[in-house]
């Protein structure tokens, strides 16, 4: 949920500063798609591995012994 917020309040944010900022682009358009869809495919996998990496770990511990450690 977090991150489809994210992704989308950012590339709302993009696709509204995107004109303001074309003189600074070189080789694309202002609104390419590849570079958008490429831009949100890379935060989705980070985002995805961020939550999974330590969720992965966690799984294996005992619900007990993670309680009694701090």
């Amino acid at each position: 949920m977090a991150v489809t917020v994210g992704v989308g309040g950012g590339l709302l944010a993009a696709v509204g500063t995107a004109q303001m900022m074309g003189g600074m682009l070189y080789g694309i358009g202002t609104l390419d798609g590849i570079t958008f869809g490429a831009a949100v495919l890379v935060l989705v996998v980070v985002a995805l591995a961020a939550g999974a990496i330590p969720a992965r770990r966690v799984a294996g511990i005992e619900p007990s012994t993670a309680l009694r450690t701090d």
